[in-house]
């Protein structure tokens, strides 16, 4: 059973995904739409049931709730079988969720040109985000699938994005093993505020891995905030603390490491909206900084790390921060 946003009305049948899809949207030579499913928990069938007709609706967004099994792509799978190997396993069958309720959101994808994948997942994530920040995290509780449906009724999971470990540098495990231990004692041996402050930087450091774009710069950025900053707008911590790892003038180390760029940047971001590309090596860089930062406040040699990001000779951080300007 479903209940379309556009009139509140209810199905006990099995509905084709072409019915979700409006008319103005094929008529606008839409050839496919992007589809997430999430599964919502303790929503009430009695209060589905007297959801009133949506009136205004937002152009290019649809807003599905559905109870039942709905369909959707089997999820892919990759196995890294080596560095240089991997499989990928993906299926073109489609799978019944589980029985339960469930939000579904649909936005115009392809037409006569291809569709803008990142515009495309902002869009659906920003529509994610008010649905949670209005009803509650039960509304998109479990992410189920994300995939694109074509009008002539192909479907394509978009659900393998993955990174290719050969883009990152070798990790040197074995000879910074003791400095990992080292740094570690003296973070847990430390006193409770600034202990706090470097567990909760690195919380944040560690997610930044698992995400991209701009989220990644983001949460990377924080991760350095936190560490070092004690009030808003003052990097001047950052700064000092690039000098005495690399033993040079404060000057110097804001200059060369573009500290004050690189907060710009941040404030581009959340002040003014900006979704700008963030290039990959730039997101390296600041995580180098993080390692270089870290061993310097707890008075360990540093491995200038950033240096070694900036040396490279494909990367210019300038080019790379200068993003987000019209």
């Amino acid at each position: 059973m479903g209940t379309d946003d556009s009139s509140g009305t209810e199905v006990t049948r099995e509905v084709p995904l072409e019915e979700f899809i409006p008319d103005d949207w094929k008529a606008a030579g839409t050839t496919s739409v992007w589809i997430r499913l999430y599964r919502a928990f303790r929503v009430s069938l009695e209060e589905l049931r007297a959801a009133a007709p949506v009136e205004a609706r937002p152009t290019g967004l649809r807003v599905s709730l559905l109870i039942g099994r709905p369909k959707h792509p089997r999820r892919g799978t990759i196995t890294l079988v080596s560095e240089v190997e991997w499989h990928i396993e993906q299926s073109a069958d489609l799978v019944a969720a589980p029985e339960g309720a469930y939000v579904m959101l649909i936005t115009p994808f392809a037409a006569v040109e291809p569709g803008d994948e990142p515009a495309t997942v902002n869009l659906i994530d920003a529509a994610a985000g008010a649905l949670a920040a209005i009803c509650g995290r039960n509304a998109v509780f479990e992410r189920v699938s994300d995939y694109e449906y074509h009008l002539d009724k192909r479907t394509s999971s978009r659900e393998l994005a993955w990174e290719n470990p050969i883009a990152f540098d070798p990790p040197r495990l074995g000879a910074r093993h003791a400095t990992i231990y080292g740094v570690l004692a003296r973070i847990l041996d430390d006193n409770a505020p600034r202990r706090s402050k470097t567990l909760l930087s690195l919380r944040w450091l560690e997610a930044a891995t698992r995400a991209s774009g701009v989220d990644a710069y983001l949460k990377y950025w924080i991760a350095l905030e936190t560490l070092l900053m004690t009030s808003f707008g003052d990097f001047s911590p950052i700064v000092q603390s690039l000098s005495r790892a690399y033993n040079i003038t404060s000057s110097e180390a804001g200059q060369r490491f573009a500290i004050g760029r690189m907060f710009g940047l941040r404030g581009r971001i959340l002040h003014a909206g900006k979704q700008p590309p963030i290039h990959g090596t730039l997101l390296q860089y600041i995580e180098a900084m993080c390692g270089d930062l870290l061993l310097e406040t707890y008075g360990l040699p540093t491995f200038q790390r950033a240096a070694e990001v900036l040396a490279r000779a494909d990367f210019s951080l300038l080019d790379a921060l200068n993003v987000g300007f019209d």
